[in-house]
């Protein structure tokens, strides 16, 4: 295991910002009583990532629904996600000129319960003292779970299991990833940002391909894994011919989002398919999907136009939907959508 820097810039690794805001005075005192209380830098280190990994609590373990963004944010409340406590991690660092940043690796949610996989954010620390990078995972420990501070043999939260393909990462970014503090910031609730975790990082971006087509079998492909009626590929393929809007979100060349639209070209849009496949759902793709239609149509409008663009929302996903300003029907002034299948003989 080789750990590599995203930048050789060392100052990247201390700067101050609303994220990291060791500016902020309860973090700075806590990094002063902590600072006095170390017999040296590498000793400061370890009591900081300690204190971090067992006395402020990761909020799905404490059962709190409030989300923490900012170092100053997290100590205040007392808990975070895996994110949000690299950010107070890196901050405490920070704050006594000791190089921070994040690293962040794919694993499986829950094998049970939600076998998707999402990113999980740990830090990457100089130990000036052996010159070189460590990782810590200041996560929290429970049963199953044991991380600890060590400079020569890495003891993380979780073991990667490349078979069900959970992958590491041995990067170590100057910043927390803007896809990472973006989910944070826009959810209100854990509950809510568990529904938007993000699939795809920033600094990733090569990851993912964002395309205008896919072809009539990837279509149906799409359609049979999130179990839509079968349709013959000739009708398929007359439905993407004449498709106004379509966008398509790809891993390594494989269809794994997909949104498209269909309009009169004049004034009314109908957004026909939203699909992500299973094993990606409820990670964000959904919302880039969304937003590249919404934006994409806005752009084909000429100035003064308007247009009415309607949807038939899956049950349970109308809150998705009412982020992108849809309203509910029925309401005081529409009744409700309506719709029917007929098939030819």
């Amino acid at each position: 295991m080789e750990l590599k820097l995203y930048t050789e810039n060392i100052e990247s690794y201390l700067k101050c910002d609303s994220v990291i805001n060791y500016d902020n005075a309860k973090v700075s005192e806590l990094a002063n009583t902590l600072y006095e209380s170390s017999e040296n830098e590498t000793d400061y280190i370890r009591k900081v990532y300690e204190y971090v990994r067992d006395n402020i609590s990761h909020s799905a373990d404490a059962g709190k629904d409030e989300v923490t963004c900012s170092a100053g944010e997290v100590f205040e409340a007392g808990h975070g996600i895996c994110f949000a406590k690299s950010h107070l991690l890196a901050a405490l660092l920070r704050a006594k000129s000791i190089p921070a940043g994040f690293c962040y690796q794919k694993l499986i949610l829950d094998d049970e319960t939600a076998p998707v996989l999402i990113y999980h954010g740990l830090n990457g620390v100089y130990i000036k003292e052996y010159d070189k990078w460590i990782r810590l995972d200041a996560r929290g420990n429970k049963p199953g779970v044991n991380a600890q501070f060590a400079v020569d043999s890495e003891q993380l939260a979780f073991p990667i299991r490349p078979e069900k393909g959970e992958e590491d990462g041995f990067v170590i970014y100057p910043d927390p990833d803007k896809e990472i503090v973006r989910a944070l910031k826009e959810n209100t609730s854990r509950t809510k940002l568990w529904e938007e975790l993000p699939m795809k990082l920033e600094y990733n971006e090569e990851e993912f391909e964002i395309t205008e087509s896919i072809t009539p079998e990837e279509y149906m492909d799409m359609r049979l894994c999130v179990g839509w009626a079968e349709l013959p590929l000739e009708e398929a393929a007359e439905g993407l011919k004449n498709t106004a809007y379509l966008c398509c979100i790809r891993e390594k060349g494989k269809p794994i989002a997909l949104g498209r639209a269909i309009a009169d070209h004049g004034y009314v849009v109908f957004i026909a398919d939203i699909i992500v496949r299973p094993e990606y759902q409820g990670q964000g793709l959904g919302r880039k999907v969304m937003e590249n239609l919404m934006s994409t149509i806005k752009g084909s409008l000429k100035p003064g136009y308007k247009v009415m663009i309607s949807l038939l929302a899956a049950k349970g996903k109308e809150e998705f939907y009412k982020k992108f300003d849809f309203i509910d029907r029925p309401n005081e002034a529409f009744g409700c959508g309506m719709h029917q299948w007929i098939e030819g003989e």
